[in-house]
Formats: structure tokens, C-alpha cells, sequence
């Protein structure tokens, strides 16, 4: 969608919004005890910056549905925005070792797993967030099915020359 420019990802922070955090920031400043505490507030707020940003840029766009990739390198900000504007989104599980993790997220209304035994571990997992859910099992191994691939049992993994370890310098 974005390579063939029918979206050129632009979006843009308006005065308001910046204004808007500014105040947030000031009306919880007292909450803050700590200064990891402080450092966590002005975060939040930079990720709801993106947010509003992400949330401008979409709503006025006729988009009812994307695919995306890398779920776990896909922008919070924006996955939030799509799912506030009612764009259903669907991810494909890039890493299926993830399913354990609690350090990344993953916010998206239907998630494709990597397998059964991923989709029982992510269903778990409180930082996958997903409405719907499918095994779609591991589509990257799909790739090596074709016929003109060479077969493992015709591979040779022994060097046919005589080197030995001390003769690499």
C-alpha cells in the first residue's frame, strides 16, 4: 500500500495536540514521585502525539482494511489510531517465539499465527491484543515445497578438499 503511493505516510502534528499534552503533562506532574515516573508520563505523552498525528492523517482516508508485516516493529501509535478509526488490520506472526515474550507488544484485530502451539501461548500472552485469531500455520516454510529446490538427501555437507582447522589463518 504505502510502495505504490496510494498512502504517502506524512503525517503531521498539529499546534493543538502538542498543547493538549503539554496541559496532560502539567495536571499529573504532582502523580509523578519519581523521576522514572516523570520520564514515563513524557513518553506516554510523545506516544499519544503519534497517536493523534496517525489518528489525523486516517480519518479523512476510505480504508477499510490492512495487512501488515513485522507486527512487532509495527508503530503502536498507528496501530492504535487504525483501531480507533475502526480499520480492521490483519498480522501475520513474524516471529512465532513471540508468543512467550511480555517485552513486545502486538495490537491488531485479527492475528495470524505461526501455529497451534504459538496461538494457545499468545491467547495467554497479555501483550498480544487481538479481536479474532487464526493458525496460519508456517507460512514461510511454504516457500521450500517447490519441486526445482534441491533435496536434502542430494546435498553433501563435507568439503571435498583436504584443509584442515590450522589451515584457515
Amino acid at each position: 500500500l504505502f510502495k505504490n503511493n496510494f498512502i504517502k505516510p506524512n503525517p503531521k502534528i498539529k499546534i493543538k495536540s502538542i498543547a493538549k499534552s503539554i496541559i496532560f503533562i502539567f495536571l499529573n506532574l504532582f502523580k509523578s514521585k519519581t523521576k522514572e515516573e516523570l520520564y514515563g508520563l513524557i513518553y506516554a505523552n510523545f506516544i499519544y502525539i503519534k497517536y493523534i498525528a496517525w489518528y489525523e492523517y486516517f480519518k479523512d482516508k476510505n480504508i477499510a482494511n490492512m495487512i501488515y508485516d513485522y507486527d512487532l516493529l509495527f508503530s503502536k501509535p498507528l496501530s492504535l489510531a487504525l483501531e480507533s478509526l475502526k480499520i480492521k488490520t490483519i498480522a501475520l506472526q513474524e516471529r512465532p517465539i513471540t508468543s512467550w515474550w511480555n517485552n513486545y507488544g502486538v495490537i491488531v484485530d485479527t492475528y495470524l499465527f505461526g501455529g497451534k502451539l504459538f496461538q494457545e501461548m499468545g491467547s495467554k500472552n497479555e501483550c498480544i491484543n487481538f479481536n479474532h485469531s487464526f493458525n496460519f500455520g508456517m507460512w514461510r516454510l511454504s516457500f521450500f515445497n517447490d519441486k526445482n529446490l534441491i533435496k536434502l538427501e542430494n546435498s553433501c555437507f563435507l568439503s571435498s578438499s583436504k584443509l584442515t582447522p590450522l589451515d584457515f589463518r
